[in-house]
């Protein structure tokens, strides 16, 4: 594996375990599926997962599709589009999703996924 794809894996799980936000460029669409691995954990009393997730996604200038597997807890995705919406797909639990946020006729700026116990 490249350095680059090395420091943008590692950079891919902070931003999945800090509840990051993956970006791109507008006029650039993304051919190979990238992958966010998830797994939180909570301090004090309740200590153990809160949600453990991977979603493997491609995108587009106009839309992110996701396909995720989701072991234990909730995920979502969520897409931010240049119309200055930001649209939601429903909450998923255990077992295997296809996930997608569609902007249209508008551009997706951001996208990302939110995940609860």
């Amino acid at each position: 594996m490249s350095a680059t794809k090395r420091i943008m894996s590692a950079l891919l799980l902070v931003l999945g375990l800090f509840g990051g936000v993956a970006t791109m460029n507008a006029a650039a669409a993304v051919a190979a599926p990238h992958a966010v691995v998830q797994s939180g954990t909570q301090t004090g009393d309740q200590v153990g997962i809160q949600a453990n997730w991977r979603c493997d996604w491609t995108a587009t200038s106009r839309r992110v599709d996701a396909n995720c597997s989701v072991a234990s807890g909730y995920v979502r995705m969520w897409g931010r589009c240049s119309n200055g919406g930001t649209y939601y797909t429903p909450w998923v639990g255990v077992g295997r999703w296809h996930l997608w946020v569609d902007c249209g006729s508008y551009y997706l700026l951001s996208f990302g996924f939110n995940s609860a116990g």
